[in-house]
């Protein structure tokens, strides 16, 4: 029993292990069922630095880069917001384009990367059955 511990405790302390991290992120079921469901899989895609899950995230599978794992970055949804009809009428009264459609949700939520917080907004659209991030915001301190 003492040889099994010592076993496990070496393989935690040098970081060996019989499961791929990476590989466990790209075998994980993510489910893209609700607009929260997608942001949970862009954070665990920035967590693991797994750019094709970061890429599928999006509507138009941007082609963006990962500059190693971003463990530390944490995330809390704290207003969510369904575009109405009644809504786009008003956005769409002035002389600026609007780029939301019907039925779009916004997600306003706080990520803190070690002790910096910044407020975000993602637009999310339904596409083929599934939520994709249509756009973002990048942010800024609060």
């Amino acid at each position: 029993m003492k040889n099994i511990i010592l076993l496990l405790l070496s393989m935690y302390i040098f970081g060996c292990s019989s499961v791929d991290p990476q590989k466990t992120v790209e075998e994980s079921s993510y489910h893209f069922d609700t607009p929260e469901a997608v942001i949970e899989v862009y954070y665990a895609a920035l967590r693991t630095g797994n750019k094709d899950l970061l890429n599928s995230c999006f509507i138009d599978k941007k082609n963006l880069t990962i500059v190693g794992k971003m463990r530390n970055i944490q995330y809390k949804i704290r207003r969510k917001r369904i575009v109405s009809k009644e809504e786009l009428a008003v956005r769409n009264s002035g002389s600026t384009p609007n780029v939301l459609k019907e039925g779009d949700v916004e997600l306003f939520l706080y990520e803190t990367i070690k002790n910096n917080t910044e407020e975000m907004t993602f637009i999310l659209r339904k596409q083929g059955g599934e939520w994709r991030i249509y756009s973002h915001s990048l942010g800024y301190y609060v």
